[in-house]
């Protein structure tokens, strides 16, 4: 993932309700695995898919949804372990990660359907603010960043 990505992505985090978080998650995937297919790239979806597993909720109202989620999110890393054995060109390893796309694009829309639906408050309501604009000077865009809370990110 490119410097410039991972910088959109914190942006995005840093004002993302929890629904909206998964969907970045989700959204990164869709990223690592429609990279070169490097194992770089598969490490990184691991990575995610991890923490997709940890952010599941068993309590008593969503184990049923968290159980099915988990077994397809198993399912997912063992598809991308899988690839990762096989060469970096070859086409079984294609073949793997088409798979795991193919299991999450349908979960990542339904996120993003409950996402759209969500009014909860950013998850981390305290994070400082970016405002991005054009400058005059060479360099073209600049950011500046506000609230220089030592509590920035965490609810106090």
């Amino acid at each position: 993932m490119t410097d410039e990505k991972k910088k959109e992505y914190s942006m995005r985090i840093g004002s993302a309700n929890p629904s909206e978080i998964v969907v970045i998650l989700y959204d990164m995937l869709k990223d690592d695995l429609s990279g070169t297919g490097s194992d770089e790239d598969i490490d990184h979806a691991e990575l995610v898919i991890v923490h997709l597993r940890t952010s599941l909720d068993f309590s008593k109202e969503c184990y049923e949804t968290s159980s099915n989620l988990l077994s397809l999110y198993d399912y997912v890393g063992r598809l991308l372990s899988k690839a990762r054995l096989k060469g970096e060109k070859s086409a079984d390893r294609v073949r793997l990660i088409d798979e795991a796309i193919s299991v999450l694009d349908p979960l990542s829309e339904a996120f993003r359907e409950v996402a759209s639906k969500d009014n909860r408050p950013a998850a981390m309501a305290n994070a400082e603010k970016t405002v991005a604009g054009m400058t005059y000077g060479r360099a073209g865009l600049s950011e500046e960043t506000e609230n220089y809370d030592r509590n920035r990110g965490f609810l106090v």
